[in-house]
Protein backbone atom coordinates (compact mmCIF):
# COMPACT_ATOMS: atom_id res chain seq x y z
CA UNK A 1 0.00 0.00 0.00
CA UNK A 2 1.09 3.33 -0.55
CA UNK A 3 2.14 6.00 1.70
CA UNK A 4 -0.37 8.02 3.70
CA UNK A 5 -1.48 10.65 1.82
CA UNK A 6 -3.56 14.16 2.84
CA UNK A 7 -7.34 14.47 1.80
CA UNK A 8 -6.58 17.18 -0.23
CA UNK A 9 -4.12 15.06 -2.06
CA UNK A 10 -7.20 12.58 -3.31
CA UNK A 11 -8.80 13.54 -6.18
CA UNK A 12 -12.24 12.04 -6.89
CA UNK A 13 -15.55 12.86 -8.33
CA UNK A 14 -18.29 11.81 -5.92
CA UNK A 15 -16.38 9.77 -3.27
CA UNK A 16 -18.30 7.10 -0.84
CA UNK A 17 -16.61 6.78 2.59
CA UNK A 18 -17.62 3.74 4.77
CA UNK A 19 -16.97 3.82 8.19
CA UNK A 20 -16.36 0.88 10.42
CA UNK A 21 -16.77 1.43 13.89
CA UNK A 22 -15.32 -2.03 15.30
CA UNK A 23 -11.99 -1.11 14.03
CA UNK A 24 -12.20 2.71 13.80
CA UNK A 25 -11.02 2.74 10.60
CA UNK A 26 -13.07 4.63 7.72
CA UNK A 27 -12.71 3.27 3.42
CA UNK A 28 -12.98 6.24 0.55
CA UNK A 29 -14.25 4.39 -2.42
CA UNK A 30 -13.80 6.52 -5.83
CA UNK A 31 -13.37 5.85 -9.15
CA UNK A 32 -9.84 5.49 -10.70
CA UNK A 33 -10.04 7.52 -13.46
CA UNK A 34 -8.30 6.92 -16.79
CA UNK A 35 -9.12 10.25 -18.48
CA UNK A 36 -12.15 12.06 -16.81
CA UNK A 37 -12.61 14.27 -19.61
CA UNK A 38 -14.54 11.47 -21.40
CA UNK A 39 -15.82 9.33 -18.60
CA UNK A 40 -13.76 6.40 -19.07
CA UNK A 41 -12.22 4.81 -15.95
CA UNK A 42 -9.97 2.07 -14.65
CA UNK A 43 -12.51 1.09 -12.11
CA UNK A 44 -12.48 1.18 -8.80
CA UNK A 45 -10.38 2.34 -6.26
CA UNK A 46 -10.00 2.19 -2.19
CA UNK A 47 -8.36 4.07 0.74
CA UNK A 48 -8.49 3.52 4.28
CA UNK A 49 -8.40 6.31 7.14
CA UNK A 50 -8.49 6.27 10.88
CA UNK A 51 -8.50 10.06 11.20
CA UNK A 52 -10.19 11.49 7.77
CA UNK A 53 -7.53 13.08 7.20
CA UNK A 54 -4.11 11.03 5.92
CA UNK A 55 -5.00 7.87 3.89
CA UNK A 56 -3.82 4.66 2.68
CA UNK A 57 -4.17 4.04 -0.91
CA UNK A 58 -5.33 3.45 -3.33
CA UNK A 59 -6.04 -0.06 -3.30
CA UNK A 60 -7.60 -1.78 -6.54
CA UNK A 61 -11.12 -2.59 -5.81
CA UNK A 62 -12.92 -3.44 -9.02
CA UNK A 63 -11.48 -3.61 -12.13
CA UNK A 64 -13.77 -4.78 -15.21
CA UNK A 65 -12.80 -7.90 -17.30
CA UNK A 66 -11.98 -7.05 -20.62
CA UNK A 67 -15.89 -8.30 -21.95
CA UNK A 68 -17.46 -6.31 -19.18
CA UNK A 69 -20.73 -5.09 -19.76
CA UNK A 70 -19.90 -1.20 -19.73
CA UNK A 71 -17.28 0.59 -20.91
CA UNK A 72 -17.90 4.08 -19.26
CA UNK A 73 -19.59 6.00 -16.34
CA UNK A 74 -20.30 3.27 -13.87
Amino acid sequence: MDRLKSLHDIRSRDPFVLPVAETNTYYLYAAADLNAADGQTLGFDCFRSRDLEYWEGPLPVFRPAEDFWATMNY
